[in-house]
């Protein structure tokens, strides 16, 4: 078609009418063609310029004539009537070499690595070469290039095989393999090898390591061949004689496939060291490995990452670096020294060559012990708070045991427990006089520090400011006068932290009130979950102090000591202050035992001292330690129910700590725009949307981490929150930028609009250029809360934030400026509505309900897709569709009334409207966009085709049937999964009622090829109304009576086979159709190859642009029935292919209910990665997943989906998420689908969701269990 372009404007010559303007007038046909003929010209002056220059052009000056590498040879076809004949060839292997220049690079890296491994000297012509190929780029004029070409093709590419020349060039990509296979002796391979029979494959399988020792044999064969030509030849062009080597072994059959070798081997290298090193380490007895030890070890400590309980902690270990060992290894061999020890005592006769083991074998436990005790110091001292805690640790200290010799860690555990008690004695002494110091653990009190003295630089997310904040201290008023040289030693750095909170906290304190100094009380409060919050409360009203959250202790299992005894000297030395311990039950037994003991010293030790303890339980305060240990002091008293705040009085406390500047928003069912209503209130209140997700297992201290972001609003953050909004255009973005920072929308409007591509980085580099301001008070918090497992946790995370506006639950703690709106939308789930009642401060807020969608508060500006879909339906309804062609490109603007009526007449009939939702608008809306679309550039049914067939009546009827089909896209009946969820064991609803079932829809729609012919989706041909089936009788026999072949567009698919099945759906995309074919084994190659590589016989490629369709569509046939041994392709999965299809097509989440085995995955796959030219990521999910995983792999996706779009900008990455409601982040899964976004973050737009899950099973209620034995019996 390009060519015949071509052709007719050739043919074209100026007019020299005298009546015709200059002006062309482009609505014609006419002066269409005059436009091209002038436009052509000046191409062609363009190639003359080239051709007649190349030389001493640079390449980036014609270069882009070719933007797509793997079409080079076409467009050179297309151009070549155009160009000089003899510059045409040079220009073609300039392309070439441009396209494979990566590849060079690393043909060029790999021989001088390979050099350097056998010590071979590189000429300095050699390396000027390979200089040159590194430094091409786009400047580079063309006679310099082609000489590099020449160069390279005369010494390399045209003496050697690429495949020769690829495999050296492993020797880079593959360097860490190839560095591992040098290390590796001839025994380390045959254990190897003998070892494979052994294991299961779950790490590794058995090819891999048979490739790895393919690949060493083949490197030592090459590395004999290079020993023996160099000791019997001089040593001259050394290089070529060593790829000669290489050469000559690949020839051997075992080795023609050995570049895959390096490719899988590569990728299981971290598995293959694992493997390796196992075997090594089984070799060495443990004690073997005792004794190396103690003959000549070095070791240091450091501080390693852990996961406990989904929260990361930094615990401190040993490590020893020439056995890779950590603690618990050497606590192991310790068992082992005991076992050993205890044997050889127990002989009777002791031989004496045993006597010097025996003594290693001692010395080895004594120097495990002190390596224990150093451990627990280390944990002590950072606990507590030591600020040189880290120099201890390796490289900085490190430690050796030579002979048996551990002398100097000896004298290090003794210093480091005189250091541990000198510390805690400081320490225990600044808390009495300041217990703002007891709010800070580990090195907490040095984040503080660190702030204060870099107050200037440091960002709202720091978090000494937080923890300022959270203590109640308001950073940004501390004068820096107070501020002294800062020390070197620790005493000395601890008394001034405490004198500047001290001085600071006195501009807050009033002074005390002698009436309530009398109070001396431990007051207990047992009750339930729900009522923790009122407890708290009614603690803080009936001691008449103001309620503060550095003032509530929430206690855990994983709390030390060190924090409960900071506690306890925060408590005894507050005066009238009241303090209060929540949940004491969870704390360890012997945590509780410590507490008491030593409130109970402190006591005794100053009997006159007042202090006042709050105590709130779920527990019985009977079974309670910690209480029954308490009440040896006679102060302890127990609050009645009666004596707590009444609902009336609790009502009013929190909406006076609240302060009206929170909201909840819910409704009845999901889908009715509770995300839409928060955004538009906080755009009209001229704020910055911040959203927030909590859902699965949470994590306190990551949610906390999380949450300090806000406070640090920069360029970037802000770029990508404007982004997240939806429907972004130039006069959006300058809306939302005039609200915020106070800049001229109309200005900015202008700057958005010259922006070829509006994504974060131009946003962002245009926030700094205009210099906006934007801070927390600029933003405000939308925290949407799903499905949540530890609903207590929640509730206390939540009052925390909305009554105090800060919280510490954990080690992180977050402070929210009390100007940030917070709007907290819920999950709609009967579950979570739910779970959520007992929440109970969400009783006391603002609440907004949305009952049912609202049609009238639809925003039809910038929504294209609407605009689209609303003119075709207008133009069926007035029938205009029958005689006019609709496309983007002619839209008539109808106005908000129109949109509705229309939507009213064909979205919502025979809907009940108590059930309708935005997200089954949202998706009439995808998908008939994608529909409609599709048919305005199918050229079977444009209305001149339809004229001259005589039968326009086609076209509606089509779109009429269509639209009558519009219930099968919304993937649930929202009523019967309501009816499901409410229903009873008399009234049973089964969750299947609630899918679009297979085996009970009749689904008729279509899909369009990627050259936009239709393939009508339908299970049987009877299924297609008969209207239709004769308005399409109609059509082909206008065709046969014009001469014209007739089009089978509704085939019965129960009579094709796979491989027809297979051309349809290969018509999708262009992956068959854009590279050479073989048409032998059907490997595609780039189109510049001539012949396969891969078929003995070489057969020449089958070119998609060079030969007829139906030749290539034979091949596609044909490779259809080599497919077959892999998956067989049926009318059943061939419809729910193309449906699937559709639905991605119109970015719908695609979720798939089936049996386990039913073919979920491999349909995907086969979808995916043989019909399309996408990337499939499968994500197995299981119920042990956390959501730490979830969100640190669905990152990698993001960042493979990103590189994706850098190759292609039409590529994407599928994200299979099978099995996914087996895991109880499903609310975090939900956010991924539903919403696109990921910790409120949007996904990238080439990013397919999709997912399988397994039907619901519904237990029998009838089930019973033997009491004996518990077998269940079925009554």
């Amino acid at each position: 078609m390009m060519k015949c372009g071509y052709l007719l404007v050739l043919a074209l010559t100026p007019t020299t009418d005298a009546n015709v303007q200059e002006t062309t007038d482009l609505s014609t046909c006419h002066g269409l063609l005059i436009q091209a003929h002038k436009t052509f010209d000046l191409f062609t002056a363009r190639l003359n310029d080239i051709c007649a220059n190349w030389k001493t052009l640079p390449i980036s000056s014609w270069i882009h004539l070719f933007p797509d590498v793997n079409f080079i040879d076409y467009d050179l076809r297309i151009l070549e009537p155009l160009l000089d004949a003899a510059v045409t060839p040079i220009l073609k292997q300039i392309l070439d070499f441009w396209k494979g220049r990566e590849n060079l690079i690393f043909i060029c890296q790999g021989i001088v690595s390979l050099l350097t491994y056998l010590e071979v000297p590189i000429d300095h012509e050699t390396r000027l070469l390979f200089n040159s190929i590194e430094e091409l780029d786009e400047t580079i004029t063309g006679d310099d290039f082609y000489k590099v070409r020449e160069n390279f093709s005369k010494n390399y590419s045209n003496k050697y095989l690429l495949q020769v020349l690829n495999l050296i060039g492993q020797y880079k990509t593959s360097d860490e393999l190839i560095t591992f296979l040098h290390k590796l002796a001839a025994t380390d391979v045959d254990n190897l090898l003998e070892a494979v029979n052994d294991w299961d494959e779950t790490l590794i399988s058995t090819k891999t390591v048979l490739d790895l020792v393919l690949i060493k044999n083949f490197l030592d064969r090459v590395y004999a061949n290079i020993k023996l030509v160099r000791k019997e030849q001089p040593v001259q062009d050394e290089i070529h004689r060593i790829i000669l080597c290489f050469e000559e072994v690949q020839k051997d059959d075992e080795f023609k496939s050995i570049i895959q070798c390096f490719e899988s081997c590569s990728k299981s290298l971290t598995s293959i060291k694992r493997v390796y090193m196992d075997l090594t380490n089984k070799e060495q007895s443990k004690r073997r490995r005792i004794f190396d030890i103690v003959q000549n070890v070095c070791f240091g400590f450091v501080q390693l990452p852990v996961n406990i309980h989904g929260r990361i902690e930094h615990r401190f270990d040993v490590f020893i670096k020439e056995q890779a060992m950590h603690y618990a290894d050497l606590s192991e061999l310790c068992d082992r020294t005991r076992l050993i020890e205890y044997s050889s005592n127990s002989t009777n006769k002791m031989r004496k060559d045993s006597e010097q083991e025996i003594r290693e074998l001692r010395l080895f436990v004594g120097m495990v012990a002190v390596i224990e005790t150093i451990l627990t110091n280390l944990t002590s001292l950072n606990m507590t708070g030591h600020p040189f805690v880290l120099d201890y640790l390796s490289p900085k200290t490190e430690f050796t045991c030579i002979a048996g010799n551990y002398q100097k860690l000896s004298e290090f555990g003794s210093s480091l427990e005189i250091l541990l008690t000198d510390w805690e004695k400081t320490l225990c002494a600044m808390y009495q006089q300041n217990i703002d110091l007891t709010y800070f653990a580990n090195q907490q009190i040095w984040m503080v520090e660190d702030y204060l003295y870099n107050q200037a630089s440091a960002s709202d997310d720091h978090l000494g400011y937080h923890l300022l904040n959270f203590i109640g201290i308001e950073p940004r008023q501390i004068e820096t006068k107070f501020l002294m040289k800062r020390s070197e030693q620790p005493n000395e750095r601890l008394k001034n932290i405490a004198r500047i909170l001290s001085a600071q906290r006195a501009k807050y304190t009033t002074e005390p009130q002698v009436k309530n100094l009398s109070l001396n009380k431990i007051l207990v409060v047992q009750t339930s979950y729900e009522g923790i919050l009122r407890g708290i409360l009614s603690l803080f009203k009936l001691t008449k102090v103001q309620p503060q959250v550095h003032h509530i202790f929430y206690c855990s299992d994983t709390r030390s000591w060190a924090e409960m005894r900071a506690f306890a000297y925060r408590c005894f030395y507050s005066q009238e202050t009241l303090h209060q311990l929540i949940r004491p039950e969870l704390l360890p037994a012997l945590v509780q035992d410590q507490f008491t003991r030593f409130l109970y010293k402190l006591v005794k030790q100053e009997p006159k001292r007042l202090f006042r303890l709050g105590i709130v339980t779920t527990a019985l305060t009977a079974h309670l330690q910690l209480v029954n240990g308490l009440k040896a002091l006679q102060i302890v008293s127990t609050i009645q129910d009666h004596d707590l705040l009444d609902k009336i009085a609790l009502h009013e406390m929190i909406k006076e700590l609240v302060k009206e500047n929170s909201t909840l928003v819910t409704s009845s069912i999901a889908g009715l725009g509770k995300s839409t209503y928060i955004r538009d209130e906080i755009r009209r209140n001229q704020k910055l949307d911040i959203k927030f997700s909590i859902n699965g297992n949470i994590n306190v201290d990551t949610l906390a981490e999380r949450l300090r972001v806000i406070g640090n609003i920069n360029v970037e953050t802000l770029a990508k929150r404007l982004l997240a909004i939806g429907n972004i255009n130039a006069d959006t973005l300058a809306e939302q930028l005039q609200a915020i920072g106070n800049v001229n929308a109309d200005a900015i409007a202008e700057r958005l609009r010259a922006i070829e591509n509006i994504n974060a980085d131009t946003l962002a580099e245009l926030l700094r250029t205009i210099e906006i301001k934007i801070t927390s008070a600029d933003a405000a918090l939308h925290i949407d809360i799903g499905v949540v497992d530890n609903i207590q946790q929640l509730n206390e995370l939540l009052y925390c934030l909305l009554l105090f506006r800060r919280f510490r639950l954990g080690q992180e703690a977050v402070y929210l400026p009390a100007n940030i709106p917070i709007y907290i939308e819920l999950d709609s789930s009967p579950h979570s509505l739910t779970a959520h009642a007992k929440i109970i401060v969400f009783q006391f807020l603002p609440c907004y309900y949305i009952e049912t969608m609202n049609l009238a508060q639809l925003k039809v500006e910038n929504m294209a897709p609407l605009q689209l879909v609303a003119n075709y339906l207008q133009a069926i309804d007035d029938e205009t569709i029958i005689k006019n062609n609709i496309s983007k490109g002619n839209l008539t603007q109808l106005d908000a009334s129109k949109y509705i009526a229309l939507l009213q007449k064909h979205f919502l009939k025979e809907k009940n409207k108590d059930y309708v939702t935005w997200t089954q608008l949202s998706i009439f809306i995808s998908v008939y966009e994608s529909l409609f679309d599709g048919f305005s550039q199918c050229g079977h049914f444009i209305v001149e085709m339809m004229r001259e067939v005589n039968n326009t009546q086609l076209r509606i009827n089509i779109l009429q049937t269509l639209l009558q089909s519009s219930d099968q896209f919304t993937s649930l009946s929202v009523k019967s999964v309501r009816k499901n969820q409410r229903s009873t064991d008399e009234d049973p609803a089964t969750f299947s009622d609630a899918i679009v079932r297979w085996d009970k829809s009749q689904p008729f729609t279509v899909v369009f090829s990627d050259s936009h012919d239709p393939l009508f989706v339908y299970k049987t041909v009877d299924s297609v109304s008969q209207s239709l089936k004769n308005e399409f009788n109609t059509f082909n026999e206008v065709l046969k009576r014009n001469g014209l072949p007739q089009q089978n567009l509704l085939p019965d698919y129960s009579k094709l086979t796979h491989a027809e099945f297979f051309v349809k759906l290969a018509s999708l995309s262009k992956k068959y159709y854009s590279k050479s074919i073989c048409p032998n084994c059907f490997t595609q190659f780039e189109n510049n190859i001539p012949k396969c590589t891969n078929c003995p016989t070489n057969d020449v490629l089958c070119h998609p642009h060079k030969a007829k369709s139906g030749d290539v569509d034979k091949i596609i046939e044909r490779m259809g029935e080599k497919i077959k041994s892999e998956y067989v392709l049926t009318p059943d999965n061939y419809i729910k292919m193309l449906l699937i299809y559709l639905r991605v097509q119109s970015n719908i989440p695609v979720l798939i209910m089936g049996e386990t085995g039913c073919g979920k995955t491999a349909l995907i796959q086969f979808l995916c990665q043989k019909i399309l030219s996408d990337e499939l990521a499968i994500f197995r999910i299981h119920a042990g997943i956390t959501s730490e995983k979830i969100i640190e792999t669905m990152k990698g996706f993001i960042a493979k989906a990103n590189e994706c779009s850098k190759i292609n900008l039409n590529k994407r990455l599928w994200v299979f998420l099978d099995e996914f409601n087996t895991t109880p982040s499903i609310g975090l899964f939900k956010e991924i689908t539903c919403e696109r976004t990921l910790l409120g973050k949007p996904l990238p737009k080439n990013l397919v969701i999709l997912g399988a899950c397994n039907p619901q099973r519904r237990k029998n209620p009838k089930a019973t269990f033997d009491n004996d034995i518990g077998i269940k019996k079925d009554r």
